[in-house]
């Protein structure tokens, strides 16, 4: 796959020296982490969607904001599309360890507010727990922009897909988005292969109210919930609109994030 808009910052931590970091930390304690997955996109999707959404808006937001950017997490709670080749799946429990340990490493270091950015569904539970557990616990105050949970997001992003089902939207807007950040993100493929009908509601609400076994969810929906080669969805036009206009809303609300006390 070609990148077109780079994932990296000169704010990322992996880029800078100790020393570097610990003077951005004095500079403004604030660090920004993506939380991304490794889970289906539809049949010619790549696995990696929601990492180089969450990636691209954390290295953006951090440049905007002058904001330290942690490495991205490039899996989660990914346990429903267990089923599916390649899925990387972590259990709540293990998930909900590796982000406590790795706030509390931050926190003990000088940063005293985080920014998350999250592309998976599936870890939202975990992450708004964590932070209000830290922020009770530290007073370290948190804020989530969560790319398929905040309403704005939503709001726009679904308005740009609202011919599919509801579930499909966010999936629309993440895939679109990584259309425009990397060429190659969807694959041509035999359109015969993919999923194009609608999301049969009863048995998918069913589903999800008894425990989301994943061969189930593949044999209901065998092209992972979405279509990725659906009418209107991918242009680069489409992609970098909802890109820029999600950074936007992101970057305001950071900054008024960061100017409270």
């Amino acid at each position: 796959m070609e990148t077109v808009v780079s994932f990296s910052s000169d704010n990322s931590v992996e880029g800078l020296s100790f020393k570097e970091i610990e003077h951005k930390i004095g500079q403004q304690p604030a660090l920004i982490i993506p939380f991304g997955a490794t889970e289906p996109y539809g049949t010619t999707a790549s696995m990696g969607i929601a990492s180089m959404a969450t990636q691209a808006l954390a290295s953006g937001i951090a440049g905007r904001c002058s904001l330290l950017k942690a490495p991205l997490v490039p899996v989660g709670c990914s346990a429903a599309f267990g089923a599916f080749g390649g899925t990387a799946v972590l259990k709540p429990a293990t998930f909900k360890n590796l982000f406590i340990d790795l706030l509390r490493g931050w926190i003990a270091q000088g940063v005293r507010k985080f920014v998350i950015v999250n592309g998976a569904g599936g870890n939202y539970p975990v992450i708004q727990s964590v932070t209000e557990q830290i922020q009770k616990k530290y007073q370290i105050r948190s804020i989530l922009f969560d790319l398929h949970r905040d309403k704005t997001i939503r709001a726009f992003g679904d308005g740009q897909f609202d011919h599919l089902d509801e579930p499909q939207r966010a999936e629309a807007a993440m895939i679109a988005m990584a259309c425009f950040l990397c060429r190659g993100a969807v694959k041509e493929g035999d359109s015969n292969t993919l999923y194009t009908g609608k999301i049969p509601t009863k048995e998918y609400l069913s589903w999800r109210k008894r425990g989301m076994d994943p061969q189930k969810l593949k044999k209901m929906i065998p092209g992972g919930l979405f279509n990725p080669q659906a009418p209107l969805v991918y242009s680069d036009t489409r992609g970098e609109m909802i890109f820029k206009h999600v950074l936007e809303y992101c970057e305001q609300q950071t900054a008024q994030f960061l100017e409270k006390e």
